[in-house]
């Protein structure tokens, strides 16, 4: 979970459900797990901790940028030597939602 643990280090949260539906969540966990090693427990934690990142997102006003992060998250993360993430392609997007929360707690 590297690319969690380093991508949302600012701002985390633990809690939610698991994604249903339209969710990119279950799809950017799995494509985790697979390049860093994991199982089903793994993806399940991983679709709970960005649940739970968007419903914070989302208390504070800031479900867009959430939203703009996750979908930069899912076009340009890759696998590179068993690290998972979007590199820093998406840091404008998670700098925005980390700072629009930051400033609102």
């Amino acid at each position: 979970m590297s690319w969690l643990k380093g991508t949302f280090g600012c701002v985390v949260f633990i809690g939610a459900l698991f994604a249903t539906g339209c969710s990119p969540y279950p799809s950017l966990c799995e494509a985790q797990m697979d390049c860093e090693g994991g199982n089903d427990a793994d993806i399940d934690a991983c679709v709970v901790l960005l649940e739970a990142q968007e419903d914070i997102a989302d208390t504070y006003d800031c479900g867009d940028f959430f939203d703009d992060y996750v979908a930069c998250s899912d076009e340009r993360s890759s696998c590179s030597n068993d690290n998972f993430g979007p590199g820093n392609d998406c840091n404008s997007e998670r700098d925005r939602w980390s700072d629009c929360v930051n400033e609102r707690r």
